[in-house]
């Protein structure tokens, strides 16, 4: 844990120093690829059935509907069969755009990285490792519909979806230039009716509109989502985040695709919140905090920064201690170059 947390700690600080040194920016990118791509296979609950699944490949029996990723296996199984080959081109794939978005889009790449790890997003791709390749590629585009570049934009939401079929989802993007954040009344309400429904929206009501993915976002007890009340309170802060956030905002501003796409992720996860791997789906649109939120980190929003920072700290904490001490945990660290190692 406290190898974690200890990133956690050197990401903020250099964030703090550095708006975007290269040497300082990739370097850090590398050792998150590296971490990730030599972790143990006892390291994420999913890594066992991932490394079972390349074996089925092998074999001719794909228990992937994905296109992409069953491409994937196979380009390991033709150059040496190693797993952790899989492991390493998937944390490639994953943090690799998402820094490229960084560098050409954030007003800070180092504290974008910061948010990225912050949200959970890097540790809890250890887990679904194709669907957070998809969500990699649908923050490149939604870099590209914030440009204007709806061919570009459709033609990453196409490769997140040959990762993981969920990628669609991010399509309903594609509506918000038509809607106006200038009523503040109509924004309320639907926040409060949103979480409201959230209280009574679960895996049973989520199965006709998911096309078979229900019980892949609710069928495991571990996630900080397996507690309503914990569930609850977290999309509370983030409510009061968004409310915070949307008073202290300029009206131009409240109205950029950026801002757009951080409400409708609110808004979705109200109404999810009690899809115990629910979190996964709203990544999907949280995704764009890594865009968001360092546009906030000036002098202009001293106290909005502030809150920023303590709920990705308080976020960060409470799924960090939900999510090891047992097999399949993301601590304690446990890496195939040197097996016997703890941290």
């Amino acid at each position: 844990m406290l190898l974690w947390i200890a990133i956690l700690v050197i990401l903020y600080a250099l964030s703090q120093f550095y708006r975007y040194n290269p040497l300082i920016f990739w370097s850090s990118v590398i050792i998150l690829i590296l971490l990730a791509g030599f972790r143990d296979v006892t390291m994420g609950v999913d890594t066992r059935s991932y490394k079972q699944g390349m074996e089925y490949v092998s074999m001719g029996i794909s228990p992937y509907k994905e296109y992409g990723w069953n491409k994937l296996n196979w380009f390991i199984i033709n150059h040496g069969k190693d797993f952790h080959m899989l492991t390493l081109l998937a944390s490639i794939l994953t943090i690799v755009p998402v820094a490229l978005v960084f560098v050409r889009s954030s007003a800070n790449p180092q504290f974008s990285l910061f948010v990225y790890y912050a949200m959970f997003a890097y540790l809890n791709s250890f887990n679904g490792m194709r669907q957070f390749i998809a969500i990699s590629f649908v923050l490149v585009a939604y870099m590209f519909f914030i440009e204007d570049k709806k061919i570009w934009t459709l033609i990453f939401i196409f490769l997140a979806y040959q990762f993981h079929h969920s990628a669609w989802y991010s399509v309903i993007v594609f509506a918000l230039p038509y809607i106006k954040l200038n009523k503040d009344l109509y924004v309320y309400l639907l926040l409060i009716v949103t979480l409201a429904l959230g209280c009574v929206f679960n895996a049973n009501i989520f199965k006709t509109l998911s096309f078979g993915y229900s019980s892949y976002v609710d069928s495991s007890n571990f996630g900080y989502r397996d507690s309503f009340l914990w569930g609850f309170i977290l999309s509370l802060l983030m409510n009061g985040l968004f409310v915070y956030m949307y008073i202290k905002t300029e009206a131009s501003r409240r109205n950029s695709l950026i801002f757009k796409i951080f409400f409708l992720s609110i808004l979705i996860n109200n109404t999810t919140f009690r899809l115990v791997l629910g979190a996964r789906l709203i990544l999907y649109f949280t995704i764009i905090q890594t865009l968001l939120f360092p546009r906030y980190f000036n002098y202009r929003y001293q106290y909005t920064r502030w809150i920023i920072l303590t709920y990705l700290t308080v976020l960060f904490l409470k799924i960090l201690n939900s999510s090891g001490g047992f097999v399949g945990g993301v601590y304690p660290y446990k890496s195939v170059i040197s097996q016997y190692i703890y941290y």
